[in-house]
C-alpha cells in the first residue's frame, strides 16, 4: 500500500477517559494498515477558544521518529517526506476527532494554565499569543481569569533565564525590565584590597542575582581603565585631589580596575561577561574617567550605547545595583532616569561613605530625580 491519504485512513477510534473537571482525552486510533496508536490530548490554549469549546494538542506516542525511518525505508522515501505526510495528513485528522470531542467539554472552574517553552528571541511572539488568549478568555465572558488565574510560564531555552508570572501584567512588566550590574569588580570591593575596596562590596552577589529574575534583560558595566591614566594618584597628588584642564576628569584616584587585572574582573558568582546581554566597557581613555554606565564622558555628549540598546529591546523599567552606590550607581541611575522607570536595590549595592547623612541625601538625590529605591527586593512591584 502506499503511502498517501488512503493509508492513514482511520478505520477506527475510541475514547478511553475524559473528565467534565479534567479535560483531558486520551483515544485509541487505527488506521487502515492496522496500526494502532495512543493519542495523548490536552487543551492547549496557544490554539484559543472555538466556540467556547476547547482546542486539544495532541501526542501521538507511537508516532516516533524510529516509525517514520521504518516508513521511509519500506516505500523507499526519504524521511522528511514521510513526515510531511504524516502532519499534513494525519495529525489533522486526529485533530478533527479531538474538535468534535472538545465542542462537549466545558471550561473547568480551576484556573486555566498556559505554559508556553521557547527560544529566548521568540519572546514577543510569546507574548503576542498571551494577549490574544486573554483576550479571547474575556470575549468569551470569563474575566476572572484575566489577572490571578491564569498561571503563564515561560521558560527562555538558550539562556539561564527563566520566569514564573502570574498574570499578563506580570509578563509584560517582566518583558519590559532590564537589570543592570554597575561595575561589580573585585578592584571595588575588600577582594583588592589595594585599590578602591567598598565596605562589604563582595556581598551583593546574591542580590544582584536575585534582581536579574525579574527582568528579561541582563546587561552590565566595567571600568577598563589604562595603567597611565592621567587621575592616578601620586605621592603629592593623593586620592580625592581636584583635577584642573581636563573637562573629562575631575578627582585623583588610587589604582583600580586596570584593564586584564584581577580588580577589572567581575566579582565571583556573577555570570561571565559573555553571558550578558550588553557589556559596556568605560574609562578606557587615559584622560577620561567617567562615572556613569551611559557615557564615555562627564558633559555626557559621547554614549556607550546602553540607553540606545536598552530601547532597541523595548525596555521601560531598569533595576540597578553595583557599586559603589554614591558614585557609579548613583549617576548611572540619574542619567537613566531621563529615559525609563529606574529602580535602585539598596540590597544590591554598597557605598563607600558610611556616613548616614551623606547616604540619606544621596536617597533623596535619586527620588528627586525620580529614581525608587527599595529595600527589601520583596517591594519590587
Amino acid at each position: 500500500m502506499s503511502l498517501d491519504k488512503e493509508y492513514f485512513r482511520i478505520k477506527k477510534h475510541t475514547k478511553t477517559s475524559t473528565t467534565n473537571d479534567e479535560p483531558d482525552i486520551s483515544l485509541k486510533v487505527v488506521i487502515s494498515n492496522g496500526d494502532t496508536f495512543t493519542v495523548k490530548a490536552t487543551p492547549h490554549a496557544d490554539f484559543g477558544f472555538s466556540e467556547g469549546a476547547l482546542t486539544f494538542e495532541a501526542d501521538i506516542l507511537e508516532m516516533t521518529d524510529e516509525y517514520i525511518l521504518r516508513l521511509a525505508d519500506e516505500h523507499n522515501m526519504s524521511f522528511s517526506d514521510v513526515e510531511e505526510l504524516v502532519y499534513s495528513i494525519f495529525y489533522p485528522k486526529v485533530h478533527k476527532i479531538l474538535d468534535k470531542y472538545g465542542k462537549h467539554i466545558r471550561i473547568p472552574k480551576h484556573s486555566i494554565s498556559i505554559e508556553l517553552d521557547i527560544y529566548h528571541h521568540h519572546v514577543e511572539t510569546c507574548l503576542d499569543v498571551v494577549k490574544e488568549i486573554t483576550e479571547d478568555l474575556t470575549r468569551k465572558g470569563i474575566d476572572r481569569y484575566r489577572d490571578k488565574n491564569i498561571n503563564i510560564k515561560i521558560d527562555t531555552k538558550m539562556s539561564t533565564k527563566k520566569a514564573r508570572i502570574y498574570s499578563l501584567d506580570d509578563c509584560m512588566l517582566w518583558y519590559n525590565t532590564a537589570s543592570l550590574d554597575v561595575d561589580a569588580q573585585c578592584g571595588f570591593t575588600p577582594l583588592c584590597p589595594d585599590e578602591l575596596p567598598v565596605p562589604d562590596g563582595d556581598s551583593i552577589v546574591a542580590a544582584l542575582n536575585a534582581q536579574a529574575k525579574f527582568a528579561r534583560i541582563r546587561v552590565g558595566s566595567k571600568d577598563w581603565h589604562p595603567v597611565d591614566a592621567m587621575w592616578l594618584t601620586s605621592e603629592d597628588k593623593p586620592q580625592f585631589t581636584p583635577i584642573e584642564g581636563y573637562p573629562n576628569l575631575d578627582l585623583h584616584w588610587n589604582a583600580h580596575c586596570i584593564a586584564r587585572t584581577k580588580g577589572a574582573e567581575l566579582l565571583p558568582g556573577l555570570p561571565k561577561t559573555s553571558e550578558y546581554d550588553f557589556m559596556v566597557y568605560k574609562g578606557m581613555e587615559i584622560d577620561m574617567h567617567p562615572y556613569g554606565a551611559c557615557y564615555h564622558d562627564l558633559e555626557h555628549k559621547i554614549s556607550t550605547g546602553l540607553i540606545e540598546y536598552l530601547k532597541s529591546q523595548k525596555i521601560k523599567r531598569v533595576l540597578v545595583g553595583g557599586l559603589a552606590f554614591d558614585y557609579c550607581v548613583r549617576i548611572t541611575a540619574i542619567q537613566l532616569s531621563k529615559h525609563f522607570h529606574v529602580v535602585v536595590n539598596k540590597q544590591a549595592t554598597r557605598a563607600i561613605t558610611t556616613n548616614e547623612l551623606e547616604l540619606a541625601s544621596i536617597e533623596s538625590e535619586l527620588q528627586n530625580n525620580g529614581v525608587e529605591v527599595i529595600d527589601p527586593l520583596g517591594l519590587l512591584g
